[in-house]
């Protein structure tokens, strides 16, 4: 097993930590349903022929799931980052202890 580089685990650790806190935050999470639920009246509202419209609303609706979704990535890649720190920790310690 190859050593990571703990500037990048720090740094993914630290960023996973701030993630974690704004899907946690009650007011990013009510703006997140809340437009969805504006976004969702809005495309129910929309006439047939507005095609546009409806694929505006499309868009913006998917820019709010990849906003959120990149938040859950940096969140799951900080708590692998964790892990993998607490390994390396875990192995040095067993290491130093059996010199």
């Amino acid at each position: 097993m190859t050593a990571s580089d703990p500037v990048r685990l720090a740094r993914e650790v630290s960023e996973g930590h701030e993630a974690t806190r704004l899907l946690s935050n009650p007011l990013l999470r009510g703006f997140f349903d809340g437009r969805r639920l504006q976004l969702l009246e809005r495309w129910r509202k929309t006439e047939m022929a507005d095609v546009e419209g409806r694929e505006r609303v499309f868009r913006m609706m998917h820019a709010i799931d990849a906003l959120e979704r990149e938040l859950d990535t940096y969140a799951e890649t900080g708590r692998l980052a964790e892990m993998e720190q607490e390994d390396e920790g875990n192995m040095n310690r067993s290491g130093r202890a059996a010199e």
